[in-house]
């Protein structure tokens, strides 16, 4: 299984553990089951913002920016060629350009499509790029 599959996985049991504080004394009443027992499934209720905080880095863990330096822009249609070109590639899920700076921003899954893949299509538009360090 793939690193990002795992950590939404990772990220979906942890909500669902997460959850169960709240959600399984109400379950169990719906389906007439009760007791003084049920009192004592709302022990992980103190833990659940460790939980959700888990879920919340597992599903930004899932996808990734890159940070890419495309040559040859410089007028104020080639930002709108690159943002269609990276658009284009799937598994992509935001692109921003900016012309002043000259850089793209890309939030991908890295499950669908490797940055690699992400240089390749903004080659293939005329603006070869290499990737760098957040700008």
């Amino acid at each position: 299984m793939q690193t990002a599959t795992k950590q939404l996985w990772a990220g979906a049991a942890a909500a669902f553990v997460g959850s169960l504080c709240c959600v399984a004394p109400l379950v169990l009443l719906a389906l007439g089951i009760s007791g003084a027992w049920i009192s004592r499934l709302t022990a992980l209720e103190p833990y659940r913002p460790i939980f959700v905080g888990v879920m919340l880095v597992f599903l930004g863990l899932a996808f990734r920016q890159l940070y890419i330096v495309p040559a040859n822009m410089t007028c104020g249609t080639c930002p709108i060629v690159v943002k269609k070109a990276l658009e284009r590639v799937p598994g992509v899920s935001a692109t921003s350009v900016d012309l002043d700076k000259k850089t793209a921003t890309v939030t991908f899954d890295p499950a669908k499509v490797s940055a690699s893949r992400l240089t390749q299509a903004t080659t293939e538009a005329g603006f070869p790029s290499k990737l760098i360090a957040k700008p």
